[in-house]
């Protein structure tokens, strides 16, 4: 077969690392591992077994078939034939859908440890102030001076020792799988890795 503009995917065998347009950086493999392509509504029988293991879907489906109903939540479909890196958009939405479930949030104690599942980090007074704040609004830009007023709340000695604490507590969540990214002239967010794969 051949190919004119965007590669068209025919069947779940097209996929490979080899592809021309994979984007940039990643294989098609690596980036949507644990993820099942199937060929719908020749693989039925497949994709039933699957669900019962929890094993997320994408389904390709035929181009005189009818779409799949109802879907789960673990599942998505798409026409074929498909461009290339549609179908590498949902798979990967599915792979990050999967890896949600399986990361617990983290959470904070009154000790100052920071847990999240068997992972710990125990962190000082003013890390933990910084974070507690961070946490309240995961995924959201906390500004710097709501940062200040948790950690120093007589104020902060200057603007370097926010992002001198703000540095090394970075690095000290990355243990866990959190991000803390600055968002310029707005303040900080706090993210989940598992919830951020780059594209």
């Amino acid at each position: 077969m051949a190919f004119v503009g965007p590669q068209l995917v025919q069947s779940p065998r097209q996929m490979t690392d080899s592809t021309p347009h994979n984007p940039p950086g990643h294989s098609f493999h690596s980036a949507t591992a644990g993820v099942a392509l199937l060929e719908w509504p020749r693989e039925q029988a497949r994709r039933d077994g699957l669900a019962r293991q929890g094993v997320p879907r994408l389904l390709l489906v035929a181009e005189d078939a009818p779409p799949p109903t109802p879907l789960g939540d673990d599942e998505d479909w798409i026409r074929l034939p498909a461009d290339e890196l549609d179908v590498y958009a949902r798979v990967r939405r599915l792979g990050i859908w999967s890896v949600r479930q399986e990361t617990p949030p983290p959470v904070l104690l009154a000790d100052r440890v920071l847990r999240r599942a068997d992972a710990v980090v125990v962190l000082t007074p003013l890390e933990a102030a910084l974070t507690g704040v961070l946490l309240d609004e995961p995924g959201r830009v906390v500004s710097r001076s709501r940062l200040e007023r948790a950690a120093w709340p007589g104020g902060a000695p200057n603007r370097r020792a926010t992002d001198t604490h703000l540095y090394r507590l970075r690095r000290r969540l990355q243990e866990l799988g959190l991000t803390i990214a600055a968002v310029r002239g707005r303040g900080f967010v706090l993210y989940d890795e598992t919830e951020c794969i780059p594209s």
